[in-house]
């Protein structure tokens, strides 16, 4: 692309664009109505001209490359956060059972505490219950 001091229809500022994939001999002309706006056109073909398709795709796969790695490193933390709530779970519902246990134990032991001291006042108090009762009670022992 270059510009030209002359445009299609006698216009002063033209730009003049070739490219290999226009047919032979091919070209485009193109007019501005300032020299201002042909070195602005100039500018923005330029940078355009280095726009590829190649390059383009290698930008989309970048993108997709990202936005992959951005979704799985999601996925890694929601994992994480998933794995650490199932883990206080477990913990809390060991501390649970480990206190139920506990508590079981010690019902346990008061309660065979409980039933001898109910054999020791038992055996205390048969002599007496048999006294009260009388002979009946003595005959039928």
């Amino acid at each position: 692309m270059e510009c030209v001091e002359r445009g299609p229809k006698g216009t002063k500022f033209g730009l003049k664009i070739t490219h290999p994939d226009f047919m032979a001999g091919k070209l485009l002309i193109l007019s501005a109505d300032s020299a201002v706006e042909q070195r602005s056109w100039e500018q923005s073909l330029n940078d355009c001209s280095r726009v590829t398709l190649e390059n383009a795709m290698l930008g989309d796969q970048m993108i997709e490359k990202q936005r992959t790695e951005m979704i799985t490193g999601q996925e890694n933390t929601e994992a994480t956060a998933r794995l650490k709530t199932l883990q206080d779970e477990a913990l809390r519902l060991k501390l649970e059972s480990e206190e139920k246990i506990r508590l079981l134990d010690t019902s346990g032991t008061l309660l065979e505490a409980a039933r001898s001291a109910d054999v020791r006042i038992g055996a205390a108090r048969a002599p007496l219950l048999r006294a009260s009762l009388g002979p009946q009670s003595a005959a039928s022992h």
